[in-house]
């Protein structure tokens, strides 16, 4: 049974090759500029200017929540969706948690990479900063808490809807107040073990 992936663009994230992930075995959700990089099966953007980067270079204008067949770009999605496509979406909510939320639409175990939720340094934690569409190296992080409360609010509907289900973030930091609502591994303890894979 296929299992969900969610790609944040927390820098922890580079750490993890994403083409490892058997696409057969995996449903992947990604956030915003990700699609520069990797094609994932879902992509979710919630900022204006993203989304007008995203219509620009991929030459499409719109509504564009099922791609047009012919269309080229690397990382070209099969599916993107903006705040109007997604009826789960809420006033400060990242890309992230709703990508989140969209697959917990059909599957119950999810694993996240790149939920990093801060940065040692107190600055920007994202493996874009300094491009197009996103913030400067030097601006002090923001969002993370808001993030943090939302992912608790997410993974109490994810509970509900799937008792048995599995929610997994892959990060080497364990902040204590998610503990009750999801399952924590160390990213080499993923990586080691080739939990991608299987």
């Amino acid at each position: 049974m296929k299992k969900a992936l969610v790609v944040g663009n927390g820098e922890s994230r580079k750490r993890i090759g994403l083409n490892l992930f058997e696409r057969d075995k995996w449903e992947i959700y990604g956030c915003n500029a990700l699609y520069r990089d990797f094609a994932v099966d879902h992509l979710v953007i919630i900022d204006e200017a993203m989304r007008k980067e995203f219509e620009y270079n991929t030459h499409l204008k719109g509504r564009t929540t099922n791609i047009p067949e012919g269309r080229t770009f690397y990382g070209m999605p099969k599916h993107v969706y903006f705040v109007e496509d997604m009826p789960e979406y809420e006033p400060m909510m990242s890309a992230g948690c709703m990508a989140l939320q969209l697959a917990m639409r059909d599957y119950c175990e999810i694993d996240l990479i790149g939920f990093d939720l801060g940065s040692p340094d107190g600055l920007t934690n994202n493996v874009y900063k300094n491009s197009p569409s996103y913030m400067p190296e030097a601006r002090p992080a923001s969002g993370y808490i808001v993030d943090a409360f939302n992912l608790k609010a997410i993974c109490n509907r994810f509970n509900e809807k799937y008792p048995i289900g599995l929610i997994r973030r892959i990060a080497d930091d364990i902040p204590f107040e998610l503990d009750n609502y999801m399952k924590h591994v160390k990213i080499e303890k993923y990586i080691s073990r080739e939990m991608y894979v299987t």
